[in-house]
């Protein structure tokens, strides 16, 4: 029996001296006697640490398992590939540069602040500010957030492509099937139609003529004119523009392009063409680039303003809407008029319209006018001409003490209004003499 109680002590003493030793601290956790990185210990009293999460070399492997290296050939800016002695990185799914050789790239400037840990880019009129493991950034003193922080990779300054190459005005393209990433357009270093940037716009690029390419949304094409190209490499690319459509006949002369007069509805079709030499071989590339210009629809309205009203139950006329010079909308498009109440309790309230004594009601702070079918542009041609059409309103049974403001849009039948006026304007006052 003894011996049997024996044995069993000898097994428990084994078991508890590898547990100890399983459980013993390592060496360099002891008292804080070696470096420890932060964020691996707790402090559980003074001099005393327990470890909390796996040494540094642990993590060390499992951020070089998360982080991936791309060929420096995958990405390039503005037709040009990165230069730098070290790679771009992928990691948690985010691509970080190399600042420097980027910005170097972009025209841009860097600055250095060790003490701070503090990056900073300029370019023009913007500076762009990062601070290293900070997720906070600035765009010329404005705060923005990254979802991944700049930070030191072997000692050089990484930060996030995207949010860097847009605070510069650049367009980030990721294209998935050749795994490249390119800033700024590959192919041409400018493309403005009537002083806009279209190289900002989606689908700017596209593969071939007839796909539906970018839109460019124009407010007003009043000495709206001109087409200002210029490729990335001026030796080995060459471009031809179309208007249209694209023939021969259709091409517009290069000294033809500053002075094109353009408007709604026109599409742009730019035909590039980048030659490429290796080995002796020469390949060439086509792109094809397409906007369509769309005119926003606009239109003057004018409000006279009924005077000197005071508190009464009787009806009010004597103010008036006036629609004129209406642009870009479609001559057969069905439209109608909807007053939107923005102060001032109106529900309920019956306003008579037009001179035929047409009524709506006011209902939830607006109401629909005008024939139910909807009626067109061709119907009124009128409402496109300075004169316009003049729309008297009365409304009946008065108004209460106060200040009332409404808004009036033209709407296509069954959709969203295609544009609204500013706010109008009727007091109601008791001290307002007659």
């Amino acid at each position: 029996m003894l011996k049997k109680a024996g044995v069993f002590i000898l097994i428990a003493v084994f078991i508890l001296s590898i547990a100890g030793a399983a459980f013993a601290a390592p060496p360099w956790l002891e008292d804080g006697s070696k470096k420890i990185p932060p964020g691996q210990l707790k402090k559980i009293e003074e001099g005393k640490y327990k470890q909390t999460g796996p040494p540094a070399f642990v993590l060390q492997k499992q951020q070089e398992k998360q982080m991936r290296f791309l060929d420096k050939k995958q990405i390039r800016i503005c037709g040009k590939e990165l230069k730098s002695d070290l790679p771009p990185v992928i990691k948690e799914g985010r691509t970080l540069i190399p600042v420097r050789a980027v910005i170097m790239g972009l025209g841009a400037e860097i600055a250095w602040d060790k003490e701070k840990g503090l990056v900073t880019v300029t370019k023009g009129n913007i500076t762009v500010e990062f601070y290293i493991d900070d997720v906070v950034f600035y765009i010329n003193g404005k705060k923005h957030e990254l979802d991944i922080p700049a930070q030191l990779i072997n000692n050089r300054t990484f930060v996030p492509l995207r949010y860097l190459a847009e605070a510069l005005g650049k367009r980030v393209k990721y294209d998935d099937d050749n795994d490249v990433i390119t800033i700024g357009d590959d192919v041409l270093k400018k493309f403005e139609v009537g002083g806009m940037d279209v190289l900002e716009l989606d689908g700017i690029e596209v593969d071939a003529y007839d796909d539906d390419g970018a839109v460019l949304k124009v407010s007003k094409f009043e000495d709206f004119e001109g087409i200002e190209i210029e490729t990335q490499d001026k030796e080995n690319i060459s471009f031809s523009v179309y208007l249209n459509g694209f023939d021969d006949d259709d091409e517009i002369d290069e000294d033809e392009l500053d002075e094109l007069s353009l408007e709604n509805g026109d599409v742009i079709f730019v035909r590039a063409e980048v030659s490429e030499k290796e080995d002796g071989n020469e390949t060439v590339t086509t792109y094809y680039y397409k906007v369509t210009l769309v005119g926003l629809p606009s239109a003057a309205f004018v409000f006279t303003k009924p005077s000197g009203l005071v508190e009464t139950d009787e009806d009010i006329p004597g103010f008036s809407v006036t629609v004129k010079n209406v642009r870009n909308i479609e001559d057969d498009v069905p439209l109608r008029y909807l007053m939107e109440v923005t102060s001032g309790d109106l529900d309920g309230k019956v306003i008579e319209y037009g001179d035929a004594g047409k009524v709506f009601v006011i209902d939830d702070d607006q109401a629909y006018f005008g024939p139910s079918s909807g009626f067109t542009l061709d119907d009124l041609p009128e409402l496109m001409n300075e004169d316009g059409i003049t729309i008297p309103f009365t409304i009946l049974d008065g108004l209460d003490e106060g200040t009332y403001r409404f808004k009036i849009s033209i709407v296509e039948v069954g959709g969203d209004p295609l544009v609204t006026s500013k706010e109008f304007t009727i007091k109601v006052d008791p001290e307002t003499d007659k």
